[in-house]
């Protein structure tokens, strides 16, 4: 998915202030989670996400059933 905002212009910020300039890519895809496991009374999923609680098999379920 692209991002709907411009790209900054920072240019002049750099050359001012002597900032390092640096472009990165950034990957808006989104994960569906459906390799989340339970480990310690936590979901985790390997993208990085974790959320612990209650009902934390219903959200387990969730994500492991849904196509």
């Amino acid at each position: 998915m692209k991002s709907k905002l411009l790209p900054l212009d920072l240019k002049e910020e750099i050359e001012k202030y002597e900032a390092k300039g640096e472009k990165k890519e950034i990957n808006f895809g989104k994960c569906k989670h459906k390799d989340a496991t339970v480990k310690n009374g936590m979901l985790v999923c390997p993208c990085g996400s974790a959320w612990s609680g209650a009902r934390i098999n219903e959200l387990f379920d969730f994500f492991t059933k849904r196509k």
